[in-house]
């Protein structure tokens, strides 16, 4: 499990982070979107590495350490052990309301919501699954879910009480999966994992019914090593995190059937270079080099993927307005910043969770 950050959805300059080295805290928090960090004392000394999952309201902390049980901490207190889950699961927070957290350990999938004090098994949630790789939440919709498991995707639309088999019969293995604005209101679904082309970075444009492979012939490495990071606000952007082959990013238009549309790369990262091959074309590559970075650019099909020795993959988390409708139950109908419904649907009422959060309940 590599060390990594995480942000509270409905307050994203909120971030934490951890570090990777016994003998000090290794937590820190920030609330200026990682300009400035402070030590979280309630931190041990002898924790280290591992992931974070940081509470939408940025209250609560869940942290599983690669080296002892799961901790949790609130309002920056100490923290204690989460007895109902083991050591080593996986973890996530919902994104948009506060109270709900999720984990995966084995072939079980867990849900709590009571800020993850405790949780419970959802028995039979992912069929014949026998690992749990990956969890994570919408970032703009509350109790939507996505899990990657030895046997492929599943999705939760209601808080992970109930899932369904995502891309049966095409995608397999998967490990790290991401969620990434794509056109118009939809979004992108990108996952590592076993498909038609092999072991290879796939996205999906229409919820995982059809997937195309984005990678081409791009090496990254061992796909369990990687990690991967779709863009929420540049409409068809990811990232991808490899162990020792440096950041890559991708931008690219993906329709419903797996159709990709060429985009070249942006000018706000000068060291890319726009390759403009036709769709048929094999890969074609070339790299320029400066005093400070060096990066090789390359057409994949018609995605153009660039990779730069010296990259640092800052990812805004601005939240476009959603469109105004009558919100369902569970989903958010209020907040500071909250641009979508504020009416829920009969017989459900919008009720305050906190300055950032109201929920249909």
């Amino acid at each position: 499990m590599l060390p990594h950050a995480d942000y509270a959805g409905n307050n994203p300059s909120s971030v934490v982070r951890i570090g990777n080295s016994a003998g000090s805290q290794q937590v820190a928090v920030s609330t200026d979107g990682g300009a400035s960090w402070n030590v979280h004392y309630g931190a041990g000394t002898t924790q280290y590495g591992g992931a974070v999952a940081y509470s939408s309201g940025a209250d609560t902390i869940l942290w599983s350490p690669s080296n002892a049980g799961v901790l949790r901490s609130q309002n920056q207190g100490t923290f204690t052990v989460v007895d109902s889950l083991p050591s080593g699961a996986v973890i996530a927070s919902d994104k948009r309301n506060n109270t709900f957290f999720y984990a995966g350990s084995g072939a079980t999938f867990y849900r709590s919501d009571n800020t993850a004090a405790s949780f419970v098994a959802v028995s039979g949630a992912l069929g014949t699954a026998t690992s749990v790789r990956d969890i994570v939440a919408h970032p703009r919709v509350a109790g939507a879910l996505w899990v990657s498991t030895d046997i492929g995707l599943f999705r939760s639309r209601d808080f992970g009480v109930t899932f369904g088999r995502v891309g049966a019969g095409i995608l397999s293995n998967t490990q790290h999966i991401s969620l990434g604005l794509g056109t118009a209101s939809a979004w992108n679904v990108y996952a590592l994992g076993k498909g038609a082309s092999g072991a290879k970075l796939y996205a999906s444009g229409d919820d995982g019914t059809t997937w195309v492979d984005i990678q081409g012939s791009q090496g990254f490495g061992a796909l369990s090593a990687c990690r991967i990071v779709g863009s929420a606000n540049v409409a068809g952007q990811v990232y991808v995190g490899t162990n020792g082959r440096g950041v890559l990013y991708a931008k690219g238009a993906v329709g419903s059937g797996g159709t990709t549309t060429l985009v070249t790369s942006s000018t706000a990262k000068p060291t890319s270079i726009d390759m403009t091959s036709s769709p048929s074309s094999s890969v074609r590559s070339t790299s320029v080099s400066t005093s400070a970075t060096t990066s090789t650019s390359s057409t994949v099909g018609t995605l153009t993927v660039s990779v730069s020795s010296s990259s640092s993959g800052g990812i805004a988390t601005t939240q476009a307005p959603m469109p105004t409708a009558l919100a369902s139950r569970w989903q958010q109908c209020g907040g500071i910043g909250w641009a979508g419904a504020t009416t829920c649907v009969t017989p459900w009422s919008c009720k305050y969770q906190n300055d950032w959060y109201s929920q249909c309940l």
